[in-house]
């Protein structure tokens, strides 16, 4: 009986060691708080992504419900059907990772494809509207016209497009209060159809625009939500004090039932165009764009969602400022606090140095073979007048070559225009960038006049001319030809360069 009643003894305590064992290091159990809170933090991952594709479903069918041509429409329903099947996949409980990575690729691409969209339909109306007045002289343009615009983080301006469109030169006025001064801007992604430009400042001068108190809000609003107008309506007979006007939603709609914008009844003119739409809470919710010509204070904003749009495609969302420092405050202080970030857009149609037009080619360039220009002094030998280069790209051509004892220093030329009516939006230049002598490549030590990929050189305008110099080592004075090859553009190759 005492052994039997020591086995069992022995057996119990090695059951309890064998368990602790398991318990303690091989299962190691959770408590059953901790098991609720990680199930609602899955049910919340879960309810997240099912609103996610809820919302971008509704963007879609508004998208389908406007006048868009076969090929989008096409596009549209692809991105529906898409999207029905995801949300299909995240009832029935599918993988959640895996449902985000094909919400992202399909949100991408039909955002992809509105801009796209959107600028093609904007150039067509442009092209048509040109024919139209072929005949008009320029005189009867202004030479310079302001508008308004409002901070986005990195030194990001939102503005309309139809403000910047036609100008030459783009400045801003009153970063930090300043209106004494003005600084240069770029136009570095539109969407010309929904009205959006999104510039960026490019002055040494620059130092920031300090920390931006709001927000922006991409859902939408409701009607008769209260909200308010800052800018700078017109300046030669208001001057260049920011500007204040208040109202209400008057529809979700805009003019003809466009989706893409909000009525207001906060009165507006010519000059607010690019302005926040502002709620109550101080979050901006729309871009002031238009007014109705035949109405009493019936103004248009764009929806925020469409600016989204246009970030999410062209840039970073980490763009958007997610300022709170205004929720609660009486409008008064609010106005304080965010006037210092909305400025005046300057913009003038006085071209600088104007370029005489060269003539357009449909294929690529093989000029007659004249020889060059050579001049020999103590600065090296200078090469000008390169006729004979056949360059892959009707765009680029080599202006001078100078061969000196320490480098090699080309000069290039690149017109922004394309036979299709169009113009390429930005350019830059690759690490890999090299010229051939001799079968031997001299890859670039530094460049002058366009950035390095991945940074990018953006145009304004179609037609515009960008110089600039690329850096080479010595190459033999004897040398007779040279090529040049940018990997990162596969048109950037220029041959048969005639050094002699």
């Amino acid at each position: 009986m005492k052994r039997l009643i020591l086995l069992f003894f022995c057996f119990y305590i090695g059951v309890g060691l064998f368990s602790q064992t398991r318990i303690g290091y091989t299962y190691k159990s959770t408590s059953l708080n901790e098991r609720i809170n990680v199930q609602l933090l899955v049910k919340q991952a879960y309810d997240e992504m099912s609103i996610d594709i809820s919302e971008f479903i509704e963007y879609v069918i508004n998208i389908l419900a406007t006048d868009i041509d076969s090929d989008m429409r096409d596009k549209m329903n692809s991105a529906y059907s898409k999207l029905q099947s995801l949300q299909k996949r995240l009832n029935e409980g599918g993988h959640l990772g895996n449902i985000r990575s094909d919400f992202t690729t399909i949100k991408t691409s039909v955002q992809q494809d509105v801009v796209n969209y959107n600028n093609r339909i904007a150039s067509r109306k442009s092209a048509q509207s040109a024919s139209q007045n072929e005949n008009s002289t320029t005189s009867s343009k202004p030479k310079s016209w302001t508008g308004t615009g409002f901070a986005l983080k990195d030194g990001y301006i939102v503005t309309n497009w139809h403000i910047v469109e036609h100008a030459y030169n783009i400045s801003i006025k009153g970063i930090g209060g300043n209106f004494s001064s003005s600084l240069r801007a770029n136009v570095v992604a539109s969407d010309k159809h929904a009205d959006i430009a999104i510039l960026k400042i490019d002055d040494n001068h620059f130092s920031g625009f300090g920390h931006i108190p709001y927000t922006i809000s991409h859902t939408t609003a409701d009607v008769a939500q209260d909200i308010y107008v800052l800018g700078y309506p017109l300046t030669s007979t208001m001057g260049e004090e920011i500007k204040y006007t208040s109202g209400e939603i008057s529809s979700k709609t805009g003019f003809l039932g466009d989706v893409s914008l909000y009525q207001i009844s906060a009165p507006i003119q010519p000059g607010n165009s690019g302005g926040p739409l502002i709620d109550s809470q101080g979050n901006i919710i729309g871009i002031v764009c238009a007014k109705h010509s035949g109405a009493e204070n019936v103004g248009y904003a764009i929806k925020t969602s469409y600016l989204k749009n246009i970030v999410e495609s062209a840039l970073d969302n980490s763009i958007f400022p997610t300022g709170d420092r205004l929720c609660g405050l009486p409008r008064p202080e609010q106005i304080k606090q965010i006037k210092d970030f909305i400025y005046l857009i300057v913009c003038d149609s006085e071209h600088i140095n104007i370029q005489p037009q060269s003539i357009r080619h449909t294929a690529p360039i093989d000029r007659q073979n004249h020889p060059p220009t050579i001049q020999e002094d103590s600065f090296g030998i200078k090469i000008t007048n390169i006729t004979n280069a056949k360059s892959k790209d009707i765009n680029l051509y080599i202006e001078s070559i100078l061969i000196q004892d320490n480098q090699t220093v080309v000069n290039f030329k690149f017109d922004n225009y394309n036979s299709l009516g169009g113009y390429y939006e930005y350019v830059s230049i690759s690490k890999e960038a090299h010229i051939i002598v001799d079968e031997v490549k001299h890859y670039i030590t530094k460049a002058a006049g366009i950035k390095i990929s991945p940074e990018k050189n953006y145009f304004s305008r179609p037609q515009e001319t960008l110089r600039f110099t690329l850096f080479f080592p010595p190459i033999d004075l004897s040398s007779k030809s040279m090529d040049f090859i940018d990997p990162l553009n596969s048109s950037w190759e220029i041959h048969n360069i005639n050094l002699k």
